[in-house]
C-alpha cells in the first residue's frame, strides 16, 4: 500500500476502475458540458469534476494545457466521485467550434464581463467555460463566446477560487432550468 499511494498516511483504500476518459467530441453525450481552459491546480480539477457529477452536467471537455484528471491530488479531491465522461484535448478551439455548430450556446466565465451570472437566462444545450487560475480564459476562446457573465464580488477581492466560481455558476444555471 506504501509504493502505491503518494501520500504519508493512505487511507489504506486502492481503486479499480472503467476510465471516463472518451477519444473525441463524438463521443460527449448530452446539453450540458463544462469546458475547462488551463485548469492547472489538480485539487481544483479534482472539485470541479465532483462539483460537475452533481450539478446535472453531462461531460467535461478539458483543455490539453490542464493538470491530469488521473493525477492522484485530482483523484483525491475528486472524492471518489468520477462517473462523468471527459474529453482531454489538444483541439479545445475547434472542439467549441464543433459544439457551437451543433447549437450550443458558449457562456465562458470572465470577470470583466458586463452581466452578473443571474441576470441572465440559461438555455440547453449549453457549453459553461472557465479558465485558468492565473491567466482566466484564452483570448480565442472569449471570442468564441455568445455569451460572458461574472460574480459580484465585494471588499476588493479580484477574483474566486475557480472551484468555487465553478460551482456557483453551475448552481446558478441549473437552478431554474428543467433539463430537455
Amino acid at each position: 500500500m506504501y509504493s502505491l499511494s503518494d501520500t504519508e498516511h493512505s487511507q489504506g483504500i486502492l481503486v479499480i476502475g472503467e476510465s471516463p476518459l472518451v477519444n473525441n467530441l463524438n463521443k460527449l453525450k448530452g446539453s450540458f458540458f463544462l469546458i475547462l481552459d488551463g485548469i492547472n491546480d489538480p485539487g481544483n480539477l479534482g472539485t470541479l469534476i465532483r462539483t460537475a457529477c452533481g450539478s446535472a452536467v453531462d461531460g467535461i471537455i478539458l483543455g490539453g494545457n490542464s493538470a491530469s484528471p488521473y493525477s492522484p491530488k485530482t483523484l483525491r479531491a475528486a472524492s471518489g466521485v468520477f462517473n462523468i465522461p471527459i474529453l482531454e484535448t489538444k483541439e479545445l478551439i475547434s472542439d467549441i467550434n464543433k459544439l457551437k455548430a451543433q447549437g450550443f450556446k458558449i457562456i465562458c466565465a470572465d470577470t470583466s464581463a458586463l452581466k452578473f451570472h443571474y441576470e441572465v437566462s440559461y438555455t440547453f444545450p449549453l457549453g459553461l467555460v472557465l479558465g485558468s487560475e492565473a491567466h482566466g480564459i484564452s483570448g480565442e476562446i472569449l471570442n468564441l463566446a455568445d455569451l460572458k457573465v461574472k460574480i459580484p464580488l465585494y471588499n476588493q477581492v479580484e477574483s474566486l477560487n475557480v472551484a468555487v466560481a465553478g460551482g456557483i455558476l453551475l448552481y446558478e444555471i441549473i437552478k431554474n432550468i428543467t433539463k430537455s
